[in-house]
């Protein structure tokens, strides 16, 4: 056991019990912590993230990297076509669909891409979602794929592949090898195979159309398993380094001030995707929208955010002219309890997604407030 670790340790505990810790606290707690972690789980790649803020791995990128990758295959193919040769071309709203979400071969895929999308991509979805567009759940998909995929020199093949491959040369040998006129049987099995091999291809084609079509914007990692995680692993930490117990119920009083602080040190983070592109992590406002309210002719969207506003984590990225902000973190953290409201009104904000410049956990009097840097 390492006695200044165990000191560090220690230090940032104490802090955290009598309220004097920040977000500098919580950063040398979770870097120090982060070896001693026993499972990878949320708060382990949460410290790695802020040890070092340019990922392309871990459980949360693999999640924003489907979600992008997604996006920009729709895109990509959505831009093969001018808008009056699509209406041409496509009538109805299955027909978009099918069109939007056709990018993507069913018989050949990269391997790479395949697994951002397939494997990645339904870590990230719900079960009831492809229960209800699939009849299947993940698990159930899963074990569809690897039954009909085979792995090779950087690409995943459809299996039924090779089935219409024999069946093609097996038709195409000559008539003293092969007459399906007399050779009756044959000819119906290798007609039923054939069948069969098409509607595999079908239903996985169409299975995998919903996992690639399914893009839900929500926090990537749920509140209550992130707070139970924070708990957990801090629990680990001072049970290893035979930590006074009562720290337990410290962390658990001041959880959220923790997780405040977790989130100011991943503003401006990095995600790199996986052609390359890459996603600037920023802190944000996020206010539920609510029609009935924001009709209202006396509505104030400003006012609003500030009282009914939480604390928020987006990433922002360039998609040609465009850029493109999607949510990693929504947390239950309420603006007016980190923030001052004359502070607030100096530098209101009007709108949800913005980047905000409270980017920092501070001290001010003795409580722990979103400041500048």
């Amino acid at each position: 056991m390492s006695v200044k670790i165990r000191q560090a340790l220690i230090k940032c505990l104490e802090q955290i019990e009598n309220e004097t810790f920040d977000e500098e606290t919580i950063r040398t707690l979770l870097i120090v912590s982060r070896e001693y972690i026993g499972t990878d789980g949320l708060i382990k790649e949460l410290a790695h993230f802020i040890a070092h803020p340019i990922r392309n791995q871990g459980i949360f990128h693999r999640k924003l990297n489907s979600r992008y990758t997604k996006l920009k295959i729709v895109e990509e193919q959505v831009s093969k076509f001018n808008i009056t040769e699509l209406q041409e071309k496509i009538k109805t709203e299955a027909e978009l669909s099918d069109f939007m979400l056709g990018g993507i071969s069913v018989e050949k895929v990269e391997s790479k891409l395949f697994e951002i999308l397939y494997f990645d991509g339904l870590e990230d979805l719900p079960d009831s979602h492809l229960k209800k567009y699939t009849g299947l759940n993940k698990k159930e998909i899963k074990k569809l794929l690897d039954e009909f995929y085979i792995k090779k020199e950087g690409y995943y093949y459809l299996s039924t592949n090779r089935t219409e491959n024999l069946i093609n040369a097996f038709r195409r040998l000559p008539n003293s090898l092969y007459n399906p006129e007399i050779e009756v049987e044959i000819s119906n099995q290798l007609l039923h195979a054939e069948n069969t091999a098409k509607k595999i291809k079908h239903r996985i084609d169409e299975i995998q159309k919903v996992v690639r079509g399914a893009i839900f914007y929500n926090s990537v990692f749920e509140t209550e398993i992130l707070l139970k995680e924070i708990e957990s692993s801090i629990l680990q930490v001072i049970k290893q380094f035979n930590i006074d117990n009562r720290f337990i119920k410290v962390v658990k009083e001041r959880i959220d001030e923790i997780l405040l602080c977790i989130m100011t040190l991943l503003h401006d983070s990095k995600f790199v995707f996986y052609d390359k592109n890459i996603a600037s992590a920023y802190l944000s406002f996020y206010l539920t929208y609510d029609p009935e309210t924001f009709n209202k002719p006396d509505f104030n969207q400003s006012e609003a955010i500030y009282e009914s506003g939480v604390i928020a984590l987006y990433i922002t990225y360039k998609t040609g002219d465009k850029t493109m902000s999607i949510p990693l973190y929504v947390s239950d953290l309420p603006i007016k309890k980190y923030l001052k409201n004359n502070i607030f009104l100096a530098n209101p904000v009007h709108s949800s997604f913005l980047e905000i410049k409270w980017i920092t956990a501070s001290r001010v009097e003795n409580e722990l407030q979103l400041t500048e840097i």
